[in-house]
């Protein structure tokens, strides 16, 4: 199986990388070719030696780093088709490419903002275009048998959380979009699969200063989301208590959801 993890070299994308290898080598199994690894420039610029240095001795070989960066349609595109033509096709995308939050503020940062459509939407747009074209298109440097669609959004996407509105915002959109698309690919043969984390022990909420409720480890959240892959699932959030919080907070009245978000 072909995996192409944009975001790979850091935080829940390493975590899923060396997850899928681990389960692969213990298995004794031939059914992954390779794991491909997106360096996305915009997020961590240049961690292919700091990933590097988490590997064991030989490891290395069986991964593929590619300089992309997920906003830059020839880029992500380029390497997606390079891959594909180097192993004859890709069984799995996994986005996990995205911007981390630092601040709560009222006032957003509309910067900040447009970078996380950047990444998180148009990103998603300009990597899936090509991963479906590859997975529906039968030639010879693909098989055209379909496949597997993941991305990575957020337990927060399920309301307009005070402070984070753009990313409540991009993330929801997310969960949208896979959601209308894990319908009309089903006649590919292409399942779609959104996970919506809570708090997860990455990189990216290390200097958080705001509490983060049932926090877990990368590797605890990779399991969860291969989980949820393999079984194709259209959608995937947890911890279930935080998950059923928001979704109790979704179906109330949304005058109701604000007073008591303004309450505090």
């Amino acid at each position: 199986m072909n995996i192409f993890i944009t975001g790979g070299t850091s935080g829940i994308g390493l975590a899923l990388a060396r997850l899928y290898y681990k389960n692969a080598n213990t298995n004794n199994t031939n059914n992954i070719n390779n794991i491909n690894i997106i360096n996305i420039i915009a997020v961590c610029g240049g961690p292919a030696d700091e990933f590097l240095k988490k590997l064991s001795p030989g490891e290395e070989k069986y991964f593929n780093f590619y300089l992309a960066d997920v906003t830059i349609k020839d880029e992500i595109q380029s390497a997606l088709k390079d891959f594909s033509l180097k192993y004859g096709g890709i069984d799995l995308v996994i986005l996990s490419a995205g911007v981390p939050i630092y601040d709560m503020t009222a006032i957003p940062d509309f910067n900040l903002a447009k970078k996380m459509v950047d990444v998180h939407l148009i990103g998603m747009f300009n990597t899936f275009e090509t991963a479906i074209e590859i997975m529906t298109t039968k030639d010879e440097n693909s098989r055209g048998q379909g496949g597997s669609l993941a991305v990575i959004s957020s337990i927060a996407s399920f309301n307009g959380i005070p402070g984070i509105a753009a990313y409540s915002a991009t993330k929801a959109a997310i969960n949208v979009f896979c959601e209308a698309l894990a319908i009309d690919l089903h006649q590919h043969k292409i399942s779609v699969t959104v996970v919506c984390p809570g708090f997860v022990k990455t990189p990216f909420t290390e200097p958080n200063t705001y509490p983060m409720p049932f926090l877990i480890s990368a590797e605890v959240a990779a399991q969860i989301i291969k989980r949820a892959i393999d079984r194709k699932l259209i959608l995937k959030a947890f911890p279930f208590i935080l998950y059923l919080y928001m979704f109790l907070l979704k179906i109330i009245p949304r005058s109701l959801y604000v007073y008591l978000m303004r309450k505090g």
